[in-house]
């Protein structure tokens, strides 16, 4: 799933990047799946800390939040995420970017200038086990 459309949030508790998710099935509930993302975060102020968590469902696949750090808001920064998941199941699983900001504003694929920067992603593969 590929996300060009801009997104942003000034919530400080974490909320669904809109769109960007992504399902599966998996055919045998042993098999793992390998979630591949790159994201293109910015931020509404320089210096804003912001945070983002990749779920599968509602759980968090992420041992600790990501931290988004801008030094600059006009600029933007591709974060790249590999994990390997077991999520013990057949049934369609959906694997979703969630994100809070600190303060100020978060945006994916867009800096403070609101202008559009890059396109963001997110692969999921199948492994037999």
């Amino acid at each position: 799933n590929q996300k060009t459309a801009r997104f942003a949030t000034t919530s400080t508790s974490y909320t669904d990047v809109t769109g960007y998710d992504c399902s599966i099935t998996p055919t045998s509930s042993s098999n793992k799946i390998l979630v591949i993302t790159s994201a293109n975060f910015g931020a509404g102020a320089d210096g804003q800390n912001n945070y983002a968590r990749i779920l599968r469902g509602s759980t968090n696949l992420f041992t600790n939040d990501q931290s988004i750090r801008m030094a600059n808001a006009y600029h933007v920064n591709t974060y790249v995420s590999i994990i390997l998941d077991s999520p013990n199941t057949t049934s369609a699983t959906t694997y979703k970017y969630q994100v809070k900001a600190e303060s100020n504003e978060v945006f994916l694929n867009r800096g403070g200038s609101n202008v559009t920067r890059g396109q963001s992603t997110i692969m999921l593969l199948e492994l037999s086990s």
